[in-house]
């Protein structure tokens, strides 16, 4: 090989240098050598011959002596230039331009970065080769750039051969043994979550594809997506179910719905509607089953509701019992009406409906009326006197069913622990009534079958003067002829008194007696039981009046003595013994001599003769 290298060389050996160095921009032609085929050294005589060069002569000197000539010049072929190129594609979207590149390696240099074009072809500066040979490249795709683009990741050999013909070099490719360029399959997946704004979102999977006419759950959220991938927003039917989707976001509400004045409940897991009954937060509420004139369906009810045979109230108004639409429980004054509302589910119906019948509440008993009347509607509480079975009853303005004695219209009546009127004789607090059949009034001053009398007070008489003082009637209250003229009774038809009153008090009976009426016409209307005075302090005997009276004294001494009424003295009649200021009993003892002189009587008895006895009124004392 000639060792002189010509301007060109040189030239293209600095080419090749800087390609190889990757110094070389990507669109500028590159020249280089390529290993050139080994040449045959030049032929020498052997040692001795006479063909041999002589010591020290020059090389190409010519020392057979004949004429001294330079020898011809080697001729250098035209370099040659090869485009290499690959195409690339993209599954899953459509490629752009300039998005995907190929690198260009040399010896595992990248020496070229090529770009593709919008159709995938890829085009790298050509190379320029100035010496035959072969040359070895390889083709891969650049590291992705694009979010969600996996590249292929295979390697491809290039080999480049260069041969000489006719004075020219003359190139061939082989792309892995092919004349075919490369192609590279790359995989374009839409990275997951949201894309777009608004109502034009979509929300892709991991897998590239976004959700298409399906419910999805994102962050927590449930989202229905139409048949274009875009979240439906407002209300939305499904499968016999109403969902609202947020107008904004499309992502499905739960819980309470505050909307167009209306409230809705959305189950708290599915987002769809309430309808029927719901019990939230402690609270049961009707949620209307479809739309109709007072709402859309699932919408909060307030007002009556009957639904299923049985009828409710639901709160018109947020209240301190509970909000708006939730179920009323316990007593409830409508329109004038009371009624009572079951506070739990019960074996006669569930919370919240009307009750009927009878119903015991806080240690009384109500009766709700079982069907509509003219006095007010089903389960309205009855007040007044009822007729529940044949049997009456009187109820109170309460509403709670009266017991005992109940004064009513201008008469009395008894009423028996089950609250049933009592007719016929009855017998309460040890004495005998006789109460009107079938009116139940209570008899008073006058006679009961002809044998027996009930005084002013209805009670049967014993051991009395009767009528007026006409009659006498025994202990067993029956009417006998005659009278028993040491009986208290007797003793008071000799006596008269300037009021209508006339009291006498028995001392060995420890009894006082207050009648009514006019000498020989004495009507007991009073009995007591009293504690008169001891041995020591006996109560004075005698015939005296009634004087002032007073509220209390005593307090200085250690007691308190209450409706106190004067008749001589310092005698009085007045109250058992109670703690000082206070109605704590300190002695109540009666029946017994325990007084200082005074009469002491229970206090509701003391108290009526305070209220009722007019001063100057006879007190005899036996």
């Amino acid at each position: 090989m000639d060792v002189r290298t010509s301007p060109r060389r040189v030239a293209a050996l600095v080419a090749s240098a800087l390609f190889v160095l990757g110094c070389v921009a990507p669109s500028a032609a590159l020249a280089l050598d390529v290993p050139a085929a080994a040449e045959k050294p030049a032929a020498t005589e052997p040692d001795g011959e006479s063909g041999g060069a002589l010591p020290g002569a020059g090389a190409g000197t010519d020392v057979s002596g004949g004429t001294s000539q330079e020898p011809p010049a080697a001729v250098t072929p035209d370099p040659v230039s090869v485009s290499l190129s690959a195409r690339v594609t993209l599954s899953g979207r459509a490629l752009a331009a300039g998005e995907l590149s190929v690198e260009l390696l040399r010896d595992g240099t990248v020496v070229q970065k090529a770009p593709c074009a919008a159709d995938g072809t890829v085009v790298f500066a050509p190379v320029v080769f100035t010496e035959k040979g072969t040359a070895a490249f390889a083709l891969r795709m650049a590291p992705a750039t694009v979010a969600g683009v996996t590249v292929d990741d295979k390697t491809v050999p290039v080999d480049v051969a260069v041969e000489e013909a006719s004075g020219a070099l003359v190139a061939s490719v082989a792309y892995d043994g092919s004349a075919d360029a490369p192609v590279f399959s790359n995989v374009y997946r839409h990275p997951a979550g949201w894309e777009g704004q608004g109502q034009s979102r979509r929300y892709y999977l991991a897998d590239g594809t976004y959700v298409v006419d399906a419910w999805h759950t994102v962050d927590g959220l449930r989202y229905r997506f139409d048949g274009d991938g875009h979240p439906r927003t407002g209300w939305y039917d499904e499968g016999g179910n109403r969902y609202y989707l947020d107008p904004s976001t499309g992502a499905a509400r739960t819980g309470w719905l505050d909307l167009a004045g209306q409230r809705f409940y959305l189950d708290p897991a599915s987002g769809a509607l309430k309808v029927g009954w719901a019990d939230v937060d402690g609270q049961r509420f009707w949620l209307r089953r479809s739309d109709n004139a007072w709402g859309p369906k699932g919408s909060v009810g307030s007002g009556w509701l009957t639904e299923n045979g049985q009828t409710y109230f639901l709160r018109r108004a947020n209240s301190p019992w509970g909000p708006r639409g939730s179920i009323g429980t316990g007593w409830l004054t409508e329109g004038g009406q009371t009624y009572f509302l079951r506070r739990a589910d019960s074996q006669w119906g569930p919370k919240g409906s009307i009750g009927s019948g009878w119903l015991s509440d806080g240690g009384h008993w109500y009766f709700l009326r079982r069907a509509n009347s003219p006095w007010g509607p089903r389960g309205s509480m009855g007040r007044g006197w009822l007729n529940d079975g044949g049997t009456w009853y009187h109820l109170s303005g309460s509403g709670a069913m009266d017991t005992g004695w109940l004064a009513s219209g201008g008469r009395w009546y008894w009423l028996s622990a089950s609250g049933a009127m009592a007719t016929g004789w009855a017998k309460v607090g040890g004495s005998w009534y006789y109460l009107d059949w079938p009116s139940g009034a209570m008899w008073a001053n006058r006679w009961v079958s002809g044998i027996y009398w009930v005084g002013s007070s209805g009670s049967m008489a014993t051991n009395a003067w009767v009528d007026g003082g006409r009659y006498w009637v025994d202990g067993s209250g029956r009417w006998t002829r005659g009278g028993a003229p040491g009986s208290m009774g007797g003793r008071a038809q000799g006596y008269s008194s300037p009021t209508p009153y006339l009291i006498l008090v028995d001392n060995g009976a420890n009894r006082v007696g207050v009648y009514r009426g006019g000498r020989g016409s004495w009507t007991e209307v009073r009995s007591m039981a009293c504690s008169c005075g001891k041995r020591s302090t006996p109560t004075v005997r005698g015939t005296f009046s009634v004087g002032s009276r007073g509220y209390s004294f005593g307090e200085n001494k250690g007691y308190s003595c209450y409706y106190w009424t004067q008749f001589y003295g310092d005698y009085l009649f007045h109250s058992i013994l109670y703690n000082p200021y206070s109605h704590v009993v300190q002695d109540g003892r009666l029946g017994a001599g325990l007084s200082h002189g005074c009469v002491r009587l229970a206090i509701g008895d003391a108290k009526w003769i305070y209220d009722t006895i007019p001063r100057g009124t006879t007190v005899v004392s036996y």
